[in-house]
């Protein structure tokens, strides 16, 4: 278990229940860490608000992110920094959670989103990968290979304009 003020300088085992999965995937931004399961599942835990387990509560065991759950879901790719995070399901279709500033989510806005939310402007493109930045977020696609870029536009890579 991990507590928020609490600090640990070597490494120590993290205790879950996974049944027969197992972990194939782990990030960690600011103030939370994601870990994918082998049966497309993410968990989360961390500060409330980017941990994505919806509501204003932390979580400081992995807590399984219960919307994408309950809708079958199945992620296969998992990204985070700052305080967002970003998941990609089988079908090709990319959530985002944690604090928009900036439009680092994707939706068009920069307003938070408590639980991982569709990205609607991914929807069709098949997406196979993401990645975050502290500010930004990207997204590669194929068949026709293409990438997505969205976020702050004072960092390093890309341009809304």
């Amino acid at each position: 278990n991990l507590s928020s003020n609490s600090s640990c300088s070597s490494p120590r085992r993290v205790k879950m229940s996974l049944g027969e999965a197992r972990v194939i995937e782990v990030c960690c931004g600011d103030q939370h860490t994601l870990m994918l399961s082998s049966d497309g599942r993410v968990r989360s835990c961390g500060a409330a608000g980017v941990a994505g387990c919806g509501g204003m509560t932390d979580a400081w065991v992995p807590t399984l992110l219960w919307r994408l759950a309950e809708r079958g879901v199945d992620i296969v790719r998992i990204a985070s920094a700052g305080l967002h995070s970003l998941a990609v399901s089988s079908e090709g279709d990319v959530f985002s959670w944690g604090f928009g500033d900036g439009g680092s989510l994707g939706h068009g806005d920069d307003e938070p989103r408590a639980d991982p939310t569709m990205i609607r402007g991914l929807c069709g493109e098949r997406v196979v990968h993401v990645d975050c930045g502290a500010d930004c977020s990207s997204a590669y696609a194929v068949a026709p290979p293409r990438l997505f870029w969205w976020g702050n536009e004072n960092t390093l890579f890309g341009s809304c304009r």
